[in-house]
Order: structure tokens, then C-alpha cells, then sequence
């Protein structure tokens, strides 16, 4: 999954180009700004609140009220200016924001109308029919494989399957609206937010919400309140700690078997839960996290990152048009992205094919590796596109060092250096203090 978001001023935001992947992290110091981009692409993808889905059209030109009233929603309106633009293009479609108008283009269902374009005089056009499947198949692998278990379940996916993708042809009478169906479930797919304000949130009692608490807050607590997980081991929190939800409450069970109401637990159980209860059921949907950080000592930051990919899945965090967005100011989540990242850059099992293990290695030996480095880091693929970027004084840059792939060393060492720094200049003053009196 590639897609690309554009912001140009908006509030403080003066030009913000961001390439995404599968997996983004988004730091600064302006927690506000990040929260900003994060609540703009929240918005780009829930075409289904913004524009009509029930007529097969290409481009649609419309007025921007809908628009507007999603950024009132996720009350971010006030950072709208007469010269402000916003722009997310993927490979399912593409819009274009501007004060009074909005365009939206759907480029799969243009892709899907020059399929049946093609098909309508098939034997003219069946070299340019294989290239737009293979297209098609190469750009959405979910796609690609729900096709393939429609038409050929008893071949496996494979690279030349791909360079002989010319037996779909003969089937595109059931490709075609599989295309269509796809590419509406798609654009209908609405994705999970979970604010910085979730531990709090989840406390209150949906029946009695105040109406002045924005919608996109009350749309977070509708998610976690019916969230149908049942159960779920927290042992990577601490020893045999379980959370419970029975017909009366939702509890949290400790190792001695003491049971407390969710709601007296203490705050990063309750923020833990608040993550993994509205992102689990809805995996497959783009997942939009907060500070993640947030009432976590070190340690347990990263185990819960581990935690969340590991209950997504690495086939939801590649799901079409999928896209999951952290935003944080600490740079210790950058230190658990890096691991990910130096994971799937050196360890490519694609290299196993074209390799020659050294005499008395065997294939075991490099499945006990990579068992070994997925039991750290649950979740790492050559082909995972994690990106990072520094949002600062309203202007975004990649983080990403384009020598070794890997998140820039100076990002996440620069908080330690400044301690250390600032460390050092105390003892020193020290020394001078006690060199002012006699001992």
C-alpha cells in the first residue's frame, strides 16, 4: 500500500507532503500538528461520509460542504484558510480539497470501465487486457488473491503465475464484478481513530454523552463500547492479567484472581485496552493511533507496539488501501520502528531461493531465525512499507536515512544527546559550586 497525502496551509501547517506506506509514524514537538494530519487523513478516508458511492461515476465535482462539516466533526475547522488544499491520491482514488470545491476521482472504477471497454471486443485487445489485469493484480495482492481462490484455488501464488496471468482473462465475466464489489467495500470502509484522549473517554457512559463533545470522539466510543472481543491475555503486561468481558462488565482479572471493573484499572491497562478493543475487530480497516506512548514506562511502549501488530495480522496491515498512522513526540517508538525496519531490510526470505546455504546449513536453520526474530518483532516483511517523518514548524521531512533505510540515527539519539549534554553541564556547575566554598 502507497499513497500520498498533501496539506498546504491549514492552521499552522504550511506545506506538508507526506509519501505513506503501510505503517507511518508521524513525531514532533507539536503534538497538535501531528494530531492535525492524523484527523486530515481520517477524513480522506472515510469517502462514504463525503461523497456519493451508488452511481458508477469517474470524477465527481462537488461543493465542499460535506467536506467542511467532517473537519467541524473532528473539530479541526478552525484551521481553515481561503488558500488551504488537501490532496490524497492511492491507487483506488484520488481527491482534491480546496474552500469551495472538492474533486473526486475514482481510479480503480476508472480502471474497471477500461477493462469492460477491452472485453467488449476481446480478441482485438488481449495483449492490452493482460497488462491491465497484471497491473490490477500486482497493485491490489488482497484482490489479486480473493480472485484467486474464485477462479484457480488449487494453484498457489507465485511469480510465474504473475508472468502468466493470461488465464484470467477467460474469466473476466466474474472478475469484472468482483472488481466492482471490491472496489466499493473498499471506499466504504470507514477507519478507526483512537484519540490521545481514549483512557479517559472510555469511562464515559455512551448513553449519557454530552452532545458538545465532537462527533469524532463519539464515534471512538461507540467503536469501543461494542467492541465484540470477549477475552484477552495481557500477560505481556504483566504475569497471567486478563481482561474479561461478560454479560454484567468488563473486568480486568489479576494473577491472585482479583477481578476489577475495567473502569478502576489502573491507567495503562485502561489505555491498552482502549487501543486494542476498537482496532482488533475492524483490522482490516485503516488504523489511526495517538500517541501511543501515552502512561507507558519505556519498556512497555514498545511491548505494546509488538502487541498490536502481532494481533493485526501482517495480511491487515497489507490489506488494499490500508493505511496505519502513529503519531508520538518520543523517539523511543522511532527505536521500536527501527528494529521492524532493520528486520524485513536484512532478513529477506526472498533471498532463500536464489541462495546457497554453506555446507552443514539447512532450510531449518533459516526458519529457526526467522522464528526466533519474529517471536521480537511479531511483525516484519521485506515487502511492509514503513515510513517516518518529522513534522516541524509546519513543514514535514522524511526520517528515513536513504543509505541504510532505516530510521536516522540523529532523530533518536538527539533527546539522549541533549540529556547528556545537559547532564554534563550540571556536574559541572556542581564542581564550580563547591569550589566557591571551603570544605
Amino acid at each position: 500500500m502507497e499513497a500520498k497525502l498533501v496539506i498546504k496551509n491549514f492552521g499552522s501547517i504550511h506545506s506538508v507532503d507526506l509519501h505513506l506506506g503501510n505503517v507511518n509514524v508521524l513525531i514532533g514537538d507539536k503534538e497538535d500538528d501531528n494530531s492535525t494530519i492524523a484527523k486530515i487523513l481520517a477524513i480522506v478516508k472515510m469517502t462514504k461520509n463525503v461523497f456519493e458511492q451508488e452511481h458508477e461515476l469517474e470524477i465527481i465535482q462537488t461543493n465542499d460542504q460535506k467536506f467542511i462539516q467532517a473537519l467541524e466533526d473532528y473539530n479541526i475547522k478552525t484551521g481553515l484558510r481561503k488558500d488551504t488544499i488537501i490532496i490524497f491520491e492511492s491507487s483506488i482514488y484520488y481527491i482534491r480539497f480546496k474552500p469551495g470545491q472538492v474533486e473526486y476521482r475514482r481510479k480503480l472504477l476508472e480502471v474497471i470501465h477500461q477493462l469492460e471497454r477491452l472485453n467488449a471486443n476481446k480478441s482485438e485487445h488481449l495483449t492490452e487486457l493482460n497488462a491491465t489485469l497484471k497491473s490490477i493484480f500486482k497493485t491490489h495482492r488482497n484482490a489479486y488473491r480473493r480472485i484467486q481462490e474464485i477462479i484457480l484455488p488449487s494453484i498457489s501464488m507465485s511469480a510465474e503465475l504473475m508472468e502468466t496471468v493470461y488465464t484470467y482473462s477467460d474469466h473476466l465475466d466474474t472478475i469484472i464484478p468482483f472488481l466492482k464489489t471490491f472496489e466499493q467495500e473498499t471506499l466504504t470502509q470507514t477507519p478507526v481513530y483512537i484519540p490521545a484522549e481514549r483512557a479517559t473517554l472510555m469511562m464515559l457512559n455512551p448513553a449519557t454523552i454530552k452532545p458538545e463533545i465532537p462527533p469524532y470522539l463519539n464515534a471512538y466510543l461507540e467503536t469501543f463500547h461494542n467492541s465484540p472481543v470477549q477475552e484477552y491475555d495481557l500477560s505481556f503486561l504483566q504475569k497471567k492479567l486478563k481482561y474479561v468481558h461478560n454479560k454484567t462488565a468488563k473486568q480486568v482479572l489479576y494473577s491472585n484472581n482479583k477481578a476489577v471493573h475495567l473502569s478502576s484499572a489502573s491507567t495503562h491497562i485502561r489505555n491498552t485496552l482502549a487501543i486494542l478493543l476498537p482496532a482488533i475487530p475492524h483490522k482490516h480497516r485503516s488504523i489511526i493511533v495517538e500517541q501511543p506512548e501515552l502512561h507507558y514506562f519505556p519498556v512497555t511502549q514498545y511491548a505494546l507496539l509488538k502487541e498490536l501488530f502481532a494481533a493485526l495480522g501482517y495480511d491487515s496491515i497489507m490489506a488494499d488501501d490500508c493505511i496505519h498512522v502513529y503519531t508520538t513526540n518520543n523517539p523511543l517508538i522511532l527505536s521500536a520502528i527501527t528494529n521492524i525496519l532493520l528486520a524485513s531490510k536484512e532478513l529477506d526470505t526472498r533471498q532463500v531461493e536464489n541462495s546457497t546455504l554453506k555446507a552443514g546449513k539447512s532450510i531449518r536453520d533459516v526458519y529457526n531465525i526467522l522464528d526466533a526474530v519474529k517471536a521480537i518483532v511479531p511483525m516484519f516483511s521485506p515487502t511492509v512499507k514503513l515510513k517516518a517523518f518529522e513534522v516541524k514548524e509546519g513543514k514535514s521531512y522524511s526520517i528515513i536515512d536513504p543509505a541504510t533505510h532505516l530510521i536516522a540515527e540523529n532523530i533518536i539519539d538527539e533527546a539522549s544527546v541533549k540529556l547528556d549534554t545537559e547532564f554534563d553541564k550540571i556536574i559541572n556547575l556542581i564542581r564550580q559550586w563547591w569550589r566557591i566554598f571551603e570544605r
